[in-house]
């Protein structure tokens, strides 16, 4: 993913990420904004998208809670769904709801607050990016906008998204969800799928629905570990049934 900054009027950055089918290689470098962009209807559906703090700078440090994220489509800016899934000084993951306290608060924020950090990563999907907005037109009062301009070199499709920081009372949050998870089930839902995972085996999957249809008989795991312990050799193997785990946390 390439992506590029550069700063224009009421504080908006323009960000470009070039999709890949393959990789992800990203990188900062100006933006001439009088560059052409092909304008072709963006193509992508159920891609994910991430881009990390580092590559919107005037955006981190700024509390979490206070960020949105719209897009244009036939001439309406909404706002849309995201995620900004936090990591600690360590790299780790900080989970929503976690067995462990420890593992649910960024080391690197103040107690209480959840803060945008460089390492953190802001996570959306293809599917909603709309047209390019002339005037910005984005609701409430933000006080940073980044323009975030996705283009796919495969069919040469591009679309955007504007990530906006309010001071105060940003609007409401999209209520669109794409992934329900029960954890009392062991359930996630999505629109087209659904799974479900052993009571027993906490890796192993149960059920595959797809579109509504189970398309999954049985999940078989095969594995095998050699161990060197200096004077001592040994392999262990082992099977789904042998496969045990327990429920670090989730990100809700």
């Amino acid at each position: 993913m390439n992506v590029t900054c550069s700063t224009f009027n009421h504080r908006i950055f323009t960000l470009i990420a070039i999709l890949s089918l393959l990789s992800f290689d990203t990188h900062a470098e100006n933006n001439d904004k009088d560059k052409p962009l092909n304008t072709l209807p963006f193509s992508r559906s159920i891609d994910a998208i991430t881009l990390t703090g580092i590559d919107l700078t005037e955006i981190t440090d700024k509390d979490i809670s206070k960020l949105r994220l719209f897009s244009s489509k036939q001439g309406k800016i909404t706002a849309i769904p995201f995620q900004i899934d936090q990591r600690d000084i360590d790299e780790q993951w900080v989970w929503d709801v976690s067995s462990g306290a420890e593992l649910i608060h960024d080391d690197d924020d103040p107690e209480g607050k959840s803060i945008f950090d460089d390492n953190d990563v802001l996570v959306f999907i293809a599917n909603d990016v709309g047209n390019n907005i002339e005037d910005t037109g984005i609701p409430g009062k933000p006080d940073t906008i980044y323009e975030i301009s996705v283009h796919d070199p495969v069919d040469n499709s591009t679309g955007w998204v504007y990530l906006a920081h309010f001071p105060a009372s940003p609007p409401p949050l999209s209520p669109q969800r794409y992934i329900h998870f029960d954890k009392t089930a062991r359930t996630i839902k999505a629109n087209d799928y659904e799974f479900v995972y052993s009571e027993k085996h906490l890796a192993v999957m149960e059920t595959l629905k797809l579109n509504g249809q189970s398309i999954l008989d049985r999940t078989k795991v095969r594995g095998q570990v050699d161990l060197d312990l200096f004077l001592f050799e040994t392999t262990i193997e082992f099977n789904e049934e042998e496969i045990g785990g327990y429920d670090v946390g989730y990100i809700n």
